[in-house]
Parts: C-alpha cells; sequence; structure tokens
C-alpha cells in the first residue's frame, strides 16, 4: 500500500486550508426517514446552505444534494428538528425522528400531584389506571390523553387472542376476522364518524402494524385504546388509525433485586446497577456469518480458502477486511496473510477517513505503533481542518518515541488558535488537547525544552492517577457510555442526537471524537464501563477505542488500548473493568 510522507512543511498548507474556504462538489445524500420504526412521509428535508429542499416520499425515503460543511435540517410537525453537518464521507443518513415534548412553564394539579416515569413504573402491579406505552407510562386518572383501559380482570375467559378479548368491548373499535385465519381492528377517531382505518399495536414498547395474534390473553395484564388525535400527537403518521396498546404480565412493573416480590415503594433508592448487560462471549452469538464460518475451518489452509470465497463478495466492505485481518493474525498467527488481507482491499481504506481510523485503532491495540503512524498522516492529510485530525497524529508520533514531531503538532493547533484559525472555546476537546500536552512536557520535558514556551500548555503537573480516553472513528456514532463505580452507583453520558444534540453540533464543527474521564483513586475497588450502541445512520458498525492510563501523570505512568467493534444495537454490552491493582479487564 502506497505510504504518503508528512514533513512539518506541510503545515504552513494547513494554515492556509483553515483560512479559505475550499470549493467542494455537491454529492447526493440519501437514506430513509423513521419513526417509532414506521416510514415517516412528508418530512421537510432542506439544505440551508443552498435553500433547497425536497419532501420525503410515502415509504421515508428521500435524496439531497449537499457538500461537505453544509447543514441538512430535518422537519415534521410535532417532532424535533433534526440538524445533520455534512461531512467528507457522508453518504446515507437514516434518520429516527423523536417526539416534540413540550415544557410547560407551570403545571398545577388540584386532585393529585403527577408522578415520575420512575414512581408510575413501581405503582403498576398495584395500581389498575396505569398503561406503559411507547412513550412511558400514562395515569389515566391524570393525563389528558384520550384512552380507555380494559384490565385482565374484565377480559372474556373463552378468547383466544387480542381479536377476542376486544370484540364489542369499546365504544367505536370494530373487530373484523378471527383468531385462526387473521383479523385486524380499526378504531373511529374523532371527527372521522364514516372513515375508520387501521390501528397499530404498542406492545411493551414495541411497535407492531400487523395484529399480534401470538400473545395469549392469559399472558395479557392490561389492554388500552387510543383514540384520534391523542394517538397522532404520541405516534405521528402511523398511529392516525389508533392505536393498541397491549402490557404483558412481569414485562411492566419492577420488582425487588434478586426476588420476584413486588417492588418496596417505601425504600430510598438510588442509581444502583443491576447488573443487566450483555457480555462479550455473549455477543460471540451475533457476530457476522462470515466471522463464524472463518472460526469453524478446523485448520489456516481452510481459513485461506474460506477467505477466498468470501473476499469477492465482501470486497467494498472496510468492516469484513478489518474482521478478516484480525482473525487471521490472532487465531493462527498469519501475520503476513493478515496484512495481504488489508493490501487486497486497501482501495475501500485509502480514500474514507472513517475506515483508516478504525484500521489505525486496530494496529495501535496490537502495539503497532508505526503502521498506525502511516494511517494517521493519510487522515490528517484528508482531513487537515480537523481538530482530532492533530490530536490523533501527535499521540501517534508520540507512540513511536518521536516526541519532537509530537510536540511540534501540539504547538501547530496552539499557533493555529493564537491566529484566530480554531476557536479553542468548545465543550470537550481543547481541555483534552491541553491535558495531551502538558502531559508530554511533564514525562519528556529534557527533550522539549523549546516548546515550554507554548501559551496552549500551563505546565501544572497533574497526578490524576487513572484517567480513560473514548474515541470513536465515526461522528454519526451514536451510544451510551456507563460507568459503575466499585459500590455499584452509575453515570450514564448520552452521545446521541436526542440527549446531547449540542454536543453532537460542536464535535461536527470542530471535527473531533472523543471524551476523557479522570477516576477518583480515593474510591477503591473495581470499576465497570458499560456502553449502548444506538447506531450510526448507516448500517455499518462503529468502531470505539479505550486507552486506560495508569498512574497518570508520574513517571511510573502506562497505558492500555482495547478496540471494540459496535454493531448490536439498543443493548447494554459490557466493555472492561478496572481497579486500582489490576488492570484493564474484559469478560
Amino acid at each position: 500500500m502506497n505510504r504518503i510522507l508528512l514533513p512539518l512543511l506541510l503545515f504552513l498548507f494547513v494554515t492556509l486550508s483553515y483560512g479559505q474556504q475550499q470549493e467542494e462538489a455537491l454529492k447526493d445524500i440519501k437514506g430513509k426517514i423513521l419513526h417509532m420504526n414506521a416510514p415517516l412521509p412528508s418530512v421537510v428535508v432542506s439544505n440551508t446552505s443552498s435553500d433547497f429542499e425536497i419532501v420525503s416520499d410515502t415509504d421515508g425515503s428521500y435524496i439531497i444534494a449537499a457538500k461537505e460543511g453544509d447543514i441538512l435540517t430535518f422537519t415534521y410537525p410535532g417532532m424535533n428538528t433534526l440538524e445533520i453537518i455534512v461531512e467528507d464521507v457522508t453518504r446515507i443518513l437514516n434518520i429516527k425522528m423523536t417526539q416534540q415534548l413540550t415544557k410547560l412553564k407551570e403545571v398545577t394539579v388540584s386532585r393529585s400531584r403527577l408522578k415520575s416515569q420512575d414512581q408510575m413504573r413501581a405503582e403498576y402491579r398495584t395500581n389498575p389506571n396505569l398503561i406503559n406505552t411507547a412513550f412511558g407510562f400514562i395515569d389515566t386518572e391524570t393525563s389528558s390523553v384520550k384512552m380507555e383501559v380494559l384490565n385482565e380482570s374484565n377480559f372474556n375467559g373463552a378468547s383466544l387472542c387480542i381479536l377476542d378479548v376486544l370484540r364489542a368491548r369499546f365504544s367505536g373499535v370494530r373487530v373484523f376476522g378471527n383468531c385462526t385465519n387473521g383479523g385486524g381492528i380499526t378504531i373511529r377517531g374523532i371527527g372521522s364518524l364514516n372513515n375508520a382505518s387501521g390501528a397499530i399495536y404498542d406492545v411493551d414498547g414495541q411497535i407492531f402494524r400487523e395484529t399480534p395474534l401470538f400473545i395469549m390473553p392469559e399472558n395479557m395484564e392490561r389492554i388500552a385504546i387510543l383514540y384520534g388525535f391523542s394517538a397522532t400527537v404520541r405516534y405521528g403518521f402511523a398511529g392516525g388509525g389508533g392505536v393498541v396498546v397491549i402490557n404483558t404480565k412481569g414485562a411492566n412493573f419492577l420488582t425487588e433485586p434478586g426476588t420476584k416480590k413486588p417492588y418496596d415503594l417505601a425504600r430510598v433508592r438510588n442509581n444502583i446497577f443491576d447488573g443487566n448487560v450483555i457480555t462479550a462471549n455473549a455477543l460471540e452469538a451475533n457476530a457476522p456469518n462470515y466471522l463464524k464460518k472463518l472460526r469453524a475451518a478446523k485448520n489456516l489452509e481452510a481459513a485461506m480458502a474460506i477467505y477466498k470465497e468470501q473476499m469477492q463478495r465482501y470486497s467494498s466492505s472496510f468492516h469484513y477486511a478489518i474482521d478478516a485481518h484480525k482473525y487471521f493474525k490472532d487465531v493462527w498467527n498469519a501475520m503476513d496473510f493478515s496484512e495481504a488481507v488489508i493490501q487486497n482491499q486497501w482501495d475501500v481504506f485509502q480514500d474514507n477517513p472513517v475506515a483508516l481510523k478504525a484500521l489505525a485503532y486496530v494496529y495501535e491495540e496490537a502495539g503497532d505503533f508505526e503502521m498506525a503512524n502511516q494511517l494517521y498522516k493519510d487522515i490528517f492529510i484528508l482531513r487537515p481542518h480537523y481538530a482530532q485530525s492533530y490530536l490523533d497524529l501527535a499521540n501517534s508520533y508520540r507512540n513511536i518515541g518521536n516526541f519532537k514531531r509530537a510536540a511540534a503538532i501540539f504547538s501547530r493547533y496552539d499557533y493555529l488558535i493564537q491566529e484566530g484559525f480554531i476557536i479553542a472555546k468548545d465543550l470537550a476537546f481543547t481541555e483534552t488537547m491541553r491535558r495531551e500536552f502538558d502531559n508530554l512536557l511533564d514525562l519528556h520535558g529534557k527533550h522539549l525544552v523549546n516548546d515550554r514556551k507554548s501559551k496552549f500548555s500551563n505546565t501544572k503537573k497533574e497526578n490524576i492517577g487513572t484517567r480513560m480516553v473514548f474515541e470513536w472513528n465515526d461522528s454519526e456514532a451514536e451510544f451510551n457510555l456507563q460507568f459503575v463505580n466499585p459500590q455499584g452507583h452509575y453515570y450514564n453520558w448520552k452521545h446521541n442526537q436526542e440527549a446531547n444534540a449540542e454536543r453532537i453540533r460542536d464535535e461536527k464543527l470542530k471535527g473531533y471524537s472523543c471524551e476523557e474521564y479522570l477516576i477518583d483513586d480515593s474510591l477503591v475497588g473495581t470499576w465497570k464501563v458499560n456502553t449502548t450502541y444506538m447506531g450510526n445512520k448507516t448500517l455499518t458498525p462503529s468502531y470505539l477505542k479505550v486507552t486506560v492510563y495508569h498512574n497518570y501523570g508520574t513517571a511510573s505512568q502506562s497505558k492500555e488500548i482495547r478496540i471494540f467493534k459496535l454493531s448490536l444495537k439498543n443493548v447494554s454490552q459490557e466493555l472492561f473493568t478496572l481497579s486500582h491493582s489490576v488492570k484493564l479487564a474484559s469478560k
């Protein structure tokens, strides 16, 4: 594979790139827009730079022209407006719209005080007026939602399915068909006396368009009917025909940890970790089929034959190339062949900074810092205007022992700040960059006497103890990080558009994708770190790099690098555990 050397003179070009706007070619951005996993038509997709806008089709699909740096907005009545900044690699954006919630300035409740979602979940088993929906619990006594609830005690004992349970039970609800041959339910909404449309079904928070005949009545606990406007407001276009909400037994109430006893409302609760995560071993069951076939090979020759068959099919996938590369290196120690895998598919890496960064992570985890350094040079040339490019390349030079070159890159970043080419006021990155530079000066200052004059570094010695740095290859990656301390209490950091849109916008504008956490050494014991992956607006995995520093800021400072491929969505999975006496571990 060809490599491009990066002399320091190239930074002169980088300085200029901040001062002028390069003309970028227009490209087509396309995808599908969903709400509650249902296609959402008539969403207005606008390019704010060109004032061009289109409307999504009936299947939720759209296509719009844009260039790098443009901002696309997705707007729909009753939904939160979404802004996405187009990047160099942006081609596909599959969008999930979220319901818009109006925050009231003041609410006065005369009959009973409003309850939180946690309180209603705790009361569910003893309060027949509560129903659980995809948008949370609703109390029929205090809610303005037009709905009717049917409890298990009022079910017809001879019912075979949901059709029998609801037949002739609610005004405006018509049941057709039967439990053997299939059927459905229509709900007449407000202002629609003659026109009834098919209902959708909300089963313990999961949305179904087809009638869930597979649920036995004896497994149902409560059923609710949401009518007309109430359903449309919450479920959007899909709920226009009304919603049948089904709560099954055991899925909607809390129990005491480790028991089947009802939740004790009298006890004081906190953010206690319940241990409900998927381990690395359990994730193996969800590995791609191509990887399962490779792992089933009895010897290296058989594995090579399988790879040659698969390579043609997956020739455009850098994720496959990385998986195959790691497989041949880790399982068979076939170092030359594993490198040949990358060379065979180099065309899917060379102009793709997202792919190059994932591959660089893999080399770093393996301790091949020279190879990673070459890749970070390539990424820098592709993305000279990304702040993350400076941090990655500086740390990469430090990893190969070239401390002067690392300091020069930090100083160049400092220069760009001083000259106003980079805005240093951001939500996270500048502090991380400063800490990295300070640490370099603290531990290797004897090699870098002249670099101590930088205004960017405060040269304040930091003895932190344990430091964790999280980096991800795809800026569209959405995930949550959960930190569980030795006492079992957890803290969640949410990296997704719905919960942290300002942070993600800041990352896109300045070009960084990292977050750091410092652990208080006074809390002795084992920490757990988990994640929940939520996707990256395409159907591809994302890669998370975690660097854990031990004895950070001291002469005995050391670090470990681990890479995690995130593909399984919406489940909490264990990343690793760590303690002061035991280094990074993964179950």
